[in-house]
């Protein structure tokens, strides 16, 4: 074979790397976060401070704004950023339900929620996605939540506390809402969210299509949530399982 036959081959080897390889970690869509609802204020319209980030208070929502947007892997990840955090801030009971609103009609389905608990405290040259081994957005950082929380609502944070809900629906996809609700979030908490679409190509080839929530689009706390006296028996239990359960590594 000469060797300007091997320079075409590997030529043509590459070229056709290209077109069927796909990176991983790429966001090709934004998930907003919104106070719930379907209004225009839950589709990441209505901004707090500055042309950025969205206010929730009992409500939440998860937005996809691409109408070209695969239905995401279940489960979507609610991401909740806690400041001056102590490990125990949430739990389960911060939760009371999720729903899965479908684009046009947006009829309302309910859907199961889980909880993976405390992750770990973020602090100074730290972002969220980053933190939780996700390659999205490092534009949730430690700087921009701090230098928020301060902004809004006079709270000077040390570190934020990350935790993490799942919700399970494989069907969110483009132009959908995923609604909770959700009570007793502490004041100054960020809320972002995340999930992805895993395809095996032809030549078995794994992709991974990762989808999060800028900064821009992200939801802050600012209302200063109260549980309920119910919530508190719950929450209070929900103390107790963390003392004893060690902490668990979510896997990517």
């Amino acid at each position: 074979m000469s060797s300007k036959t091997v320079l075409w081959l590997a030529l043509l080897f590459v070229i056709f790397g290209c077109l069927v390889l796909v990176p991983a970690g790429v966001a090709e869509s934004t998930i907003h976060v919104g106070p719930g609802g379907t209004s225009g204020c839950a589709m990441g319209g209505c901004y707090l401070h500055n042309g950025e980030v969205n206010g929730f208070g009992n409500h939440i929502d998860l937005f996809q704004n691409s109408g070209g947007a695969p239905a995401l892997d279940s489960p979507v990840w609610l991401i909740f950023a806690v400041p001056n955090d102590n490990g125990h801030s949430l739990s389960l009971g911060n939760m009371t339900a999720a729903y899965l609103n479908e684009a046009p009609g947006y009829a309302s389905t309910p859907i199961t929620f889980g909880f993976a608990g405390f992750q770990g405290l973020m602090g100074p040259g730290q972002n969220v996605y980053d933190f939780l081994g996700k390659d999205v957005n490092n534009s949730n950082s430690f700087t921009n939540y701090a230098a928020w929380d301060l902004a809004v609502n006079g709270i000077t944070a040390q570190n934020f506390g990350i935790y993490v809900f799942t919700l399970d629906t494989g069907g969110f996809s483009g132009k959908d809402f995923l609604n909770m609700d959700i009570q007793g979030i502490p004041l100054g908490t960020f809320a972002v969210g995340w999930g992805q679409v895993v395809t095996v190509d032809q030549h078995g080839n794994r992709h991974v299509t990762q989808y999060g929530t800028p900064f821009t689009e992200a939801g802050l706390e600012t209302q200063n949530q109260t549980p309920e006296p119910g919530t508190l028996i719950l929450l209070g239990s929900g103390l107790l399982g963390v003392g004893t359960i060690p902490r668990r590594k979510l896997i990517r």
